[in-house]
Parts: structure tokens; C-alpha cells; sequence
């Protein structure tokens, strides 16, 4: 009989609390296991860079050198280069002729520097601009008959050429190759790790009116785009509260339009983002 009470309590589910108990144990061996093959992995990339150092080199000359070597990449992206190098050409004639401000950003910085070009990899290209350059941009922009700026609303308009952040598009090309543009904000950051915080911190209910709003609508569904102008300017609205307050500051930062992606991060530390 006791055998009989004790396989049937192995037949009972587990309870909650136990399975928490054992998800946390998962997840602790895995952080372990995580932070060992990082470290195994640092420690094999330094080793290779150290195999490739040439006497009286430092390690960001043989990391430059390195990249240096492979050259310029013959094939397809060598291709989207092009296209995109040709809509990066005609954005930079508007921005030199209405003078207004932007600078490379992300990969494509890293790529004109390390490899004096585009990194051979690459299939985009981003830059930045001061938000009130965007602004402007936006709407010198719109009349144009060869490019449009496609951004949040016009999800499914073009398949696959567009996002959460705003790109341009030559509308002649069939294939989704952009150029990413990012708006920034001017502010005055003392403490970067307090600032990280507020940006977290105002960041949360944003994101739960935008899904909440999404939801509603249906906006969720692919290739449905936002026709309604009503639904613009309730989508505006919430987005607008959470632009920082505009004044003067000593560094422009860039974090808000991109929420929901994990390497946000990357933005997060310094971006004061504050609800009006």
C-alpha cells in the first residue's frame, strides 16, 4: 500500500512553487555555463589576435590591419553596397543643399574606419541626424518622386522596407534595401547610470500603451498599414510624451524609437528620456 500512495504522488504535477524552484536552479546552471563559454571564447579571440600582431604593433593596429586584408566584398553584397551607396549619395545632395546636420552611425561608421568603406558583410547603412534636421527632412522629403521615407505607419506598404525607425527608399529599386535613419535628441547627461534608469524607467509605459493601442486596432496583423489619420494622431501622441523636453545640451543620444529590441541597451546609458 505505501508503494502504491507513493507512485501515485509521483503522478500529481508539480506544484507551482517547485517548479519555479527547479526553473531557478535552470537558469543559475545556465548563467554559469554561459559565463564560462564567454570566457573561453575571450580568451580564444584574444589568442588569435596576439597570433596576428606584428613586432612593435598594438592590438587595435593588428585589428585594423586584419580587417584590412579581407578587402572589399565582390559578390552579392557588394551589390546592395551600391544600391545603397546611391541612396546615401542623394540623401547627403538634399542634407548639403537644405544644410542640414548628419553623421554615420552604427556599422556603417565602424565600417568607413576599419575598412575604409562598408564592412564587406553589411547589407545597410545607418546615420544620424539632430531631430529637428529630421524633422525638416521628413517633410523636404515627401515631394520627392523618386525616394520616400518610409516610417511606423506605412508597415506593409513596401514588404520587408520598413521598421520601428524611419528609413528612406528609392521607391525605383523592387528589392528592400534602405537606408536607416535615426533621429537624436540634445540633453544634458551628468550621471550616465541615473540616466540609464529614467530612460528604463519612462520606457515601460510607453511600451504598454503602444501594444495596448496595437492590440486594439489590430495594427499586430502583417501588411496592415495605418490609413486612419485619427490613429496616427493617437500613435503621435503617446510617442510625443516621451520625447525629452527640448533644451540645450552637450551631447546628442538616441534610444527611444527602437523599444522592444534587446540591444537597445547599447543606447540606454546616457538617453535621459523624461514624460512631459
Amino acid at each position: 500500500m505505501g508503494n502504491l500512495f507513493k507512485n501515485m504522488r509521483n503522478l500529481l504535477p508539480p506544484s507551482k512553487k517547485s517548479l519555479n524552484s527547479i526553473k531557478d536552479l535552470i537558469n543559475f546552471r545556465w548563467s554559469l555555463i554561459d559565463k564560462k563559454l564567454n570566457w573561453i571564447a575571450e580568451r580564444e579571440e584574444l589568442l588569435f589576435w596576439f597570433l596576428q600582431m606584428q613586432p612593435n604593433d598594438s592590438l587595435i593596429d593588428t585589428k585594423l590591419n586584419f580587417f584590412k586584408k579581407i578587402g572589399k566584398e565582390p559578390g552579392h553584397f557588394k551589390n546592395i553596397q551600391l544600391i545603397i551607396l546611391s541612396i546615401m549619395d542623394s540623401f547627403n545632395e538634399i542634407c548639403i543643399k537644405n544644410d542640414l546636420k548628419y553623421w554615420l552611425w552604427s556599422g556603417t561608421l565602424l565600417g568607413a574606419i576599419r575598412h575604409e568603406g562598408f564592412i564587406p558583410w553589411d547589407e545597410d547603412a545607418d546615420v544620424g541626424m539632430p531631430r529637428e534636421d529630421f524633422n525638416k527632412f521628413k517633410e523636404i522629403v515627401k515631394p520627392n518622386p523618386r525616394y520616400e521615407l518610409v516610417d511606423f505607419y506605412e508597415a506593409g506598404i513596401r514588404p520587408n522596407a520598413c521598421g520601428r525607425f524611419s528609413k528612406l527608399v528609392d521607391k525605383e529599386c523592387p528589392y528592400p534595401i534602405y537606408l536607416d535613419i535615426f533621429p537624436f535628441d540634445k540633453e544634458f547627461v551628468d550621471d550616465h547610470d541615473e540616466a540609464a534608469k529614467k530612460y528604463y524607467t519612462a520606457r515601460i509605459p510607453l511600451e504598454k500603451e503602444i501594444w495596448e493601442k496595437a492590440n486594439k486596432l489590430g495594427l499586430k496583423k502583417e501588411s496592415r498599414p495605418i490609413e486612419d489619420p485619427e490613429i496616427k494622431f493617437q500613435m503621435d501622441e503617446i510617442f510625443d510624451r516621451y520625447i525629452p523636453k527640448k533644451q540645450e545640451g552637450d551631447s546628442y543620444q538616441w534610444g527611444l524609437e527602437l523599444f522592444k529590441a534587446p540591444w537597445i541597451k547599447r543606447f540606454g546609458g546616457g538617453y535621459y528620456c523624461l514624460q512631459e
